[in-house]
């Protein structure tokens, strides 16, 4: 059984389950007995606590940080990536983004200031994090290694008194330590990497904490939005994301099986979930293979996307629309796939279509979003949407999409602005996480308005190539659409 850190009286938690002292012999050798733990852990707190590191997060997807009661109650969790060591590869730095963790190597509580009682990790990204037993990731000792204020150990002599703000860890610094001096309270750290160091922590008794209320207004929040969007729109100029739609050697047959030669290499993935276009004379033709769950219990077509696992592909049928538009325009629109009440439903959303009937036409509106609406949205009759799924629990699903419903027009080398997520749910009742493929602000779970909004200005692109896979006119696999080119300048506009 794997334990971790002795805390204070020698008791070591492991795996559900806690080894303390239950005597001592007369040369003084510990004796252990196991207690079975409510919670898992890795560490045992003042009072009883546990506090447990890369956690299954019992409420979103991936792992996180959290304190345990005695009793097993869940007090706080914050969400964590990519545990331990990944390689020579790391997590880019990012606030608050918290992996890479090793070990907690230090646990004390402040004597003066606001901290409190907290806790010491270490990671092998450089950073060392300060956690308070009451959910704050407070801030850190070391810094990550891709930090822009970071910098590494050295040089191998320093006089006393010598300043060393932004110092970081490095990768694999597997072993480090935190501890105040019983005395004074003065706060140390042993690290260094090539260096052997023992180094004076200042500033642990200068954290307060503040109480009040703030309020944030709708102005404050799209102020907010505008400056993300802004920042999104720069990381998808420089990338150039693209993916290339071509006819099938084989037609697809919607029977929720992966039949031989009839779907190309996958054009795009989102974590697990890889996704593939293809197209005829009638049909827009999509799979999606590592889907875990396809589950809505939904009963308003329209909501589908808050109240279970959907598919979603967004993009905009008219090639003359301005690619750097920020509203929807004639042409964009939403296919949302999922099985309500076990049922296949393909819903089509369009927020402009002038030719759309009265009673088609859906709205939302919170108070923090405002209105978001789309004169078109219903359900696609003759869309055909089927699924399988493996001895792992990985559903393959493919659907097919009558062109026609769309608007759409392909003609040879046709590009288009488009994005595709997924929208998770691990009980089909609601949303836990969305993602999308290129619009990373399209994440939250908590405004309708939001959710539903369409904002093509930050969408990828499809290009419908000339030829089938392996055609003389078709594109080898290396080749990138463009590149240098138009699409650099239509995103630079």
């Amino acid at each position: 059984m794997q334990a971790g850190r002795f805390d204070s009286e020698l008791a070591s938690v492991g795996t559900n389950c806690i080894y303390t002292v239950k005597e001592f012999l007369p040369d003084g050798t510990p004796v252990y007995e196991k207690k079975a733990l409510p919670s898992g852990g890795t560490y045992r707190l003042n009072g009883g606590k546990i506090f447990a590191m890369d956690l299954k997060s019992p409420l979103a997807k991936g792992a996180e940080n959290a304190v345990y009661a005695p009793d097993g109650k869940r007090l706080w969790g914050y969400p964590t990536d990519h545990p331990s060591v990944s390689g020579l590869w790391l997590p880019p730095w990012s606030p608050g983004y918290v992996t890479n963790q090793f070990a907690v190597i230090g646990h004390e509580t402040a004597r003066a200031g606001d901290l409190g009682e907290y806790v010491v990790v270490h990671a092998n990204n450089g950073q060392w994090n300060i956690w308070t037993v009451d959910g704050f990731l407070a801030g850190h000792i070391l810094f990550h290694t891709q930090d822009k204020r970071s910098r590494g150990f050295g040089p191998p002599e320093s006089a006393r008194g010598t300043r060393l703000d932004g110092l970081s860890g490095g990768q694999e610094h597997f072993h480090g330590f935190f501890t105040q001096s019983e005395k004074e309270g003065s706060a140390y750290i042993i690290a260094g990497g090539n260096y052997m160091s023992i180094l004076e922590v200042k500033g642990m008794d200068r954290f307060k904490r503040t109480r009040g209320e703030i309020k944030v207004t709708p102005e404050d929040i799209q102020r907010v939005r505008v400056w993300e969007s802004n920042q999104t729109r720069k990381e998808i100029l420089s990338s150039i994301p693209v993916i290339e739609c071509r006819r099938p050697s084989v037609q697809p047959r919607i029977n929720g099986k992966r039949d031989e030669n009839e779907w190309p290499e996958p054009s795009a993935k989102i974590d697990d979930v890889s996704f593939t276009m293809t197209y005829d004379a009638n049909n827009l033709y999509l799979s999606f293979s590592g889907v875990k769950l396809l589950k809505n219990s939904g009963t308003e077509f329209q909501r589908y996307f808050k109240t279970g696992a959907c598919l979603d592909v967004q993009i905009g049928t008219d090639p003359k629309a301005d690619p750097a538009r920020q509203h929807p325009a004639a042409g964009d629109l939403r296919l949302l796939m999922t099985f309500a009440q076990e049922k296949p439903r393909v819903v089509l959303y369009q927020p402009v279509n002038a030719a759309a009937k009265p009673d088609e036409a859906w709205e939302t509106f919170t108070a923090v979003a405002g209105k978001t609406r789309f004169d078109r949205v219903v359900l696609l009759e003759k869309a055909q949407l089927a699924a399988s799924t493996d001895e792992y629990g990985n559903m393959f699903i493919e659907a097919s999409i009558p062109i026609k419903e769309l608007g759409l027009k392909i003609t040879p080398d046709l590009r288009l602005k488009m994005d595709w997520g997924v929208l998770v749910s691990r009980d089909g009742n609601q949303v836990q996480t969305r993602t999308y493929w290129t619009n990373k602000m399209a994440n939250g779970t908590s405004d309708e308005s939001f959710e539903s909004r369409l904002e093509p200005h930050l969408w990828g692109f499809v290009r419908f190539p000339s030829g089938t896979p392996g055609s003389k006119n078709a594109p080898g696999p290396d080749h990138v659409p463009d590149k240098g080119g138009d699409i650099l300048d239509i995103l630079e506009r």
